[in-house]
């Protein structure tokens, strides 16, 4: 994923994103991946601002996160998933529900 004039788009395979960065030094660059395997090669490849993983990765990219980038969670729809985007302070979380994770947040900060 990039993040273009305020404006995030994503863009596959990362060999894409590094062209991108190539283009645009300046261009906020998120790597999005849903296995081990493909988050470790990107990670090789590219110079990113932040981590977009699977939500079925999330706990191992809490530990493999070690530049502290932060992390962007896809797809996270149900309420249980979304709070422990909370609890674990990810930065975002992409979710087809947008108005069920606004109130659980809402929820979540009282």
């Amino acid at each position: 994923c990039a993040l273009v004039t305020g404006v995030q788009t994503c863009a596959l395979p990362i060999y894409t994103l590094v062209e991108l960065k190539k283009m645009r030094p300046d261009q906020e660059i998120g790597l999005l991946f849903e296995s081990v395997e493909w988050a470790n090669k990107g990670d090789a490849m590219i110079e990113k601002e932040a981590y977009h993983p699977d939500l079925k990765l999330l706990d191992w990219a809490l530990e493999w996160n070690t530049n502290q980038l932060p992390l962007r969670v896809w797809t996270v729809n149900e309420d249980k998933d979304i709070n422990r985007c909370f609890e674990v302070q990810i930065e975002a979380v992409f979710t087809d529900y947008p108005q069920k994770a606004l109130q659980l947040k809402e929820n979540y900060e009282r």
